[in-house]
């Protein structure tokens, strides 16, 4: 019995650090969107979650459809009625730069 609480003990601790690591991947993910948007003059809702909302200036269809061929997936905003928006959801920090150097070939 001892052994399955020190088991459980240690899961606690190692989900606890899972979790705080990847919600700070979420945080420079975004960040790293955000600073790549802002320097194109591109508004965005500031994000509370695990994506980013922002309008490309754009069809969204068209947008998406360049990401795709460069083997980036987003949501385009023409599924809401928002056709010049996209929504990104946040990633690695690797698969973060594969989208902002996509997009700087894009705009």
């Amino acid at each position: 019995m001892y052994s399955i609480a020190i088991a459980l003990h240690k899961l606690r601790h190692y989900d606890r650090d899972h979790i705080n690591k990847t919600v700070e991947l979420n945080y420079q993910s975004l960040d790293m969107m955000k600073q790549f948007f802002d320097s194109k003059g591109l508004s965005y809702t500031p994000p509370n979650a695990n994506f980013i909302w922002v309008n490309v200036a754009r069809d969204s269809r068209l947008v998406n459809e360049e990401l795709l061929k460069r083997g980036v997936i987003i949501r385009p905003g023409f599924l809401w009625g928002e056709d010049n928006y996209i929504r990104v959801s946040s990633g690695t920090i690797e698969q973060t730069e594969k989208f902002v150097d996509a997009m700087k070939e894009i705009l």
